[in-house]
């Protein structure tokens, strides 16, 4: 009667009582798009260092026009992170803008890619994706947005 949206017993989980509060914050303001809504906001491709990010086509190309083949879940990370470039993103709003469901602090899905867009970029641009230590991840570099 006072308003309530949920109520938990005691003892709960640190994990039920997050996924309680998320569920709660999805409902009441959706500031995140959900995974894939994101490809209607901003350019349609981005230049970073020596590659083209094609977001109509889900490709990132080199130099000669070769395809990186990412998958689409490395595809949206890395897109997230040209987004945002020279700004930190959590684990957590990366997971958010890159894949349905919810968040666990304890999955590690998100370095187990950037580890893999960090292998398949090679050379110099491995240094362009930083990890920020105890809050995630940053594009550090120069994006040019291209029609």
């Amino acid at each position: 009667e006072m308003g309530a949206d949920d109520y938990m017993t005691k003892p709960f989980s640190m994990r039920e009582l997050s996924a309680r509060l998320k569920a709660v914050m999805r409902r009441t303001a959706n500031e995140v798009p959900p995974a894939g809504e994101t490809q209607s906001k901003g350019p349609g491709k981005i230049k970073f260092s020596d590659w083209l990010l094609d977001r109509t086509q889900y490709q990132v190309f080199n130099a000669a026009g070769e395809s990186l083949d990412l998958t689409i879940g490395e595809f949206r990370l890395l897109e997230a992170l040209l987004l945002s470039s020279n700004r930190a993103l959590s684990r957590e709003q990366l997971f958010e803008q890159t894949r349905d469901g919810s968040f666990d602090a304890y999955d590690r899905a998100i370095d187990i890619q950037i580890a893999r867009i960090r292998k398949k970029l090679g050379g110099d641009t491995v240094d362009l994706i930083k990890t920020v230590r105890g809050v995630g991840y940053m594009y550090a570099g120069e994006t040019e947005a291209l029609a």
